[in-house]
């Protein structure tokens, strides 16, 4: 499935439930901040913390899983990531 996809995907689901990412968060004993980047795709939980939120939210075996899996950050030009932003700056 396409990050993209996955990405809505939860979002529509955590927007359904009414559950802030602030709630989230708290679920997970993790930043708001991580939390909210956890689910734009760009960083992964544990395993563990990802059963935590697919719980809260109601995902799918598919959908918690991608929580959990290494973020691929392969747009061009990566505005994202700091580290490949700072190398387009150079």
């Amino acid at each position: 499935m396409e990050v993209k996809t996955v990405k809505d995907m939860i979002k529509a689901k955590r927007l359904a439930k009414k559950v802030t990412i602030a709630q989230v968060a708290k679920a997970v004993g993790r930043n708001p901040t991580f939390v909210a980047a956890v689910l734009q795709g760009t960083h992964k939980l544990p395993v563990a913390d990802a059963k935590k939120v697919g719980k809260l939210l109601g995902l799918d075996a598919e959908l918690t899983l991608s929580l959990s899996k290494f973020p691929v950050r392969t747009d061009f030009p990566n505005t994202i990531d700091p580290f490949k932003y700072r190398l387009l700056e150079i």
